[in-house]
């Protein structure tokens, strides 16, 4: 929520006296918990700062909640709650079963068709779990909102038990190897899949060990050459597996990308080199006249400098770091998802971010990265021609590139 003074509803039974324990009646109070919550402080001295406050709220249940409110007087609103818009509520009776003369008697629960407040978190302790449900206002949240709220719960929760004594503002909501940079992901892929095919473009291909052991030999020379960490590094090359050897071999010298499509314009070229400024320039050898000491990556640094189509000006360099490559990467790892078995076919040029998911993706999962020329890519016979010859299962294009396939055809119909 970004917010540091967090008011948070829950419910109590509000039966602390033995007296009103046999009586029939509704004694439910509801209390406000407030928590200022600073991220400074380790997980575990908040969590010591949390069960003070509910103590504390616990010795003064008896206080009705609308004479708070009266006493507090805060500005009503219709649509939510006057002191919170978010509840917990545990259920922690014990299950008792009622016994009645010819009468089978069996718990049930209903869904509830008015959400009580904004966010409505119920948990119950049923045979040593904690089972939770989220109630929610549809006209807040949608499903997938909810759904991605609930694993970020379940990521924090898990982060508090592994380590408690880890600052709270330093835990994280999502689940993904945050001290890992891509090309540790891909190292690791090529020793699980040493033998299996990592890339192809044409006619050559490229196994995990082989692309592997050559972004290393470039990775070295870089090195040797002044890049490290957030050097920046110019890529003008055709699709191909040079370009995929490149890329690596920058990343694992510790530097970040800055690819240059060499069917720009030779102006637009000139400006990006001028405006980013890279150390050195890679790129092949008949595109030389038209482009013109060991070092640790961290997470935190840069892994490639895109620029913008300048559409509405000139372009803007935009500074992507390892470990928000990492996250997207480990994220469409899951959602849509590949497999080993996967075969990927790239039809992006470089110089748009839509390439990236080609370039890593596959890598970090064993799946195989299938590279066409742009000949190729704007060439429907051709392009369907790869797709079927390499069987594959994976490809993410622009509209155009869909409309120009199912123009042509594709994919063809089976006869009935």
């Amino acid at each position: 929520s970004g917010q540091n003074d967090i008011c948070i509803g829950t419910a109590i039974a509000n039966r602390n006296l033995a007296e009103i324990e046999p009586l029939i009646g509704f004694f439910a109070n509801t209390l406000v918990l407030r928590n200022r919550v600073s991220g400074e402080v380790p997980f575990i001295e908040l969590l010591q700062q949390v069960r003070t406050t509910t103590l504390d709220a616990y010795a003064h249940q008896d206080m009705p909640f609308e004479q708070l409110v009266d006493a507090l007087m805060p500005e009503r609103n219709l649509g939510h709650q006057p002191l919170f818009q978010v509840m917990l509520v545990l259920h922690n009776m014990q299950n008792t079963t009622i016994h009645l003369p010819g009468l089978d008697m069996q718990q049930i629960t209903a869904d509830a068709a008015i959400a009580k407040c904004d966010l409505l978190l119920n948990i119950r302790e049923r045979a040593g779990q904690l089972q939770c449900n989220l109630e929610y206002n549809t006209d807040l949240f949608d499903t997938t909102s909810i759904e991605r709220m609930t694993c970020h719960l379940t990521n924090l929760l898990n982060a508090a038990v592994s380590l408690p004594t880890c600052r709270a503002g330093d835990m994280t909501l999502i689940d993904y190897p945050s001290d890992q940079t891509i090309q540790q992901l891909f190292e690791a892929q090529a020793v699980a899949t040493p033998n299996s095919i990592a890339a192809v473009f044409e006619n050559d291909r490229l196994t995990y060990t082989e692309l592997n052991a050559k972004s290393n030999q470039l990775a070295h020379h870089l090195r040797s050459v002044g890049v490290g960490p957030d050097s920046l590094v110019g890529i003008c090359v055709e699709r191909s597996l040079q370009m995929m050897i490149g890329l690596l071999g920058i990343l694992k010298a510790g530097g970040a990308y800055v690819p240059l499509d060499p069917d720009y314009p030779v102006d637009r070229r000139a400006y990006m080199l001028s405006d980013a400024l890279p150390v050195l320039l890679l790129t092949q050898q008949h595109l030389f006249d038209a482009s013109t000491t060991d070092h640790h990556t961290l997470p935190g640094h840069l892994a490639y400098v895109i620029y913008t189509s300048g559409s509405t000006g000139k372009p803007k360099g935009v500074q992507v770091t390892q470990g928000g490559l990492v996250n997207l990467m480990k994220t469409m790892q899951q959602r849509p998802g590949i497999e080993a078995e996967d075969v990927l076919l790239s039809v992006t040029s470089l110089s748009f971010d839509l390439v990236v998911p080609d370039l890593f993706l596959p890598l970090i999962s064993g799946a195989c990265a299938v590279f066409v020329t742009r000949q190729t890519a704007t060439d429907p016979t051709q392009l369907v021609a790869v797709i079927e010859c390499m069987g594959v299962t994976f490809m993410q294009a622009t509209p155009s590139t869909w409309g120009m396939l199912l123009n042509h055809g594709w994919p063809r119909q089976s006869p009935p």
